[in-house]
C-alpha cells in the first residue's frame, strides 16, 4: 500500500491520540497495578482507528505493547486472528507506537511528534513523524 494512503490514517490516529489523551482518567493511565489498561485502551482504538480502514481481513500488527485484556492474545477484537500485515517506518522498522524524546528516551506520551519502530534484531528506532516513510508489508508471524 502506498504511504499516500497510509500516512492519512496514522496521522488520523495521532490525532486522536493528542486529543483524548488529556481526558483519559487517571486509573486507565496508571501502570503501578501491572494491569496497564492503557495499552488495552490503545490497542482497542488501534483496531479500530487504523486495522479496519485499511480493509478487513486484513490484521495489523499490535500498536506498541498490545493488550493484555483477552489472556494471550494482543489483541481486543478477533482475539484468535494473527497478525497478517504489519506497518514499516522506513522499509525496515516495523512500526511499534507514537510518542515523543524526553532527554534522548522515547515515551508513548503527548505530544505524539514521533515514532517509535523496531527492528528483526529488537534494536528501537525513533524519527519525527515528519521524516518517516510509511508503507505496509505482508508479514508471517
Amino acid at each position: 500500500m502506498a504511504e499516500k494512503k497510509l500516512r492519512p490514517i496514522l496521522l488520523s490516529f495521532r490525532d486522536f491520540l493528542s486529543a483524548s489523551w488529556s481526558s483519559l482518567p487517571g486509573c486507565i493511565l496508571d501502570k503501578d497495578d501491572g494491569n496497564e489498561p492503557i495499552n488495552d485502551w490503545l490497542q482497542a482504538n488501534w483496531e479500530i482507528l487504523v486495522e479496519y480502514p485499511l480493509g478487513p481481513p486484513l490484521r495489523l500488527q499490535v500498536y506498541g505493547d498490545g493488550a493484555d485484556c483477552n489472556g494471550s492474545s494482543s489483541r481486543v477484537f478477533a482475539p484468535n486472528d494473527r497478525p497478517t500485515y504489519g506497518i514499516f517506518i522506513d522499509e525496515e522498522f516495523l512500526f511499534h507506537s507514537f510518542g515523543r524524546l524526553k532527554n534522548q528516551w522515547f515515551e508513548q506520551l503527548p505530544p505524539f511528534d514521533y515514532v517509535k519502530g523496531e527492528s528483526k534484531s529488537n534494536k528501537d528506532y525513533w524519527v519525527k513523524i515528519a521524516d518517516a516513510k510509511f508503507s505496509l508489508k505482508e508479514v508471517v508471524y
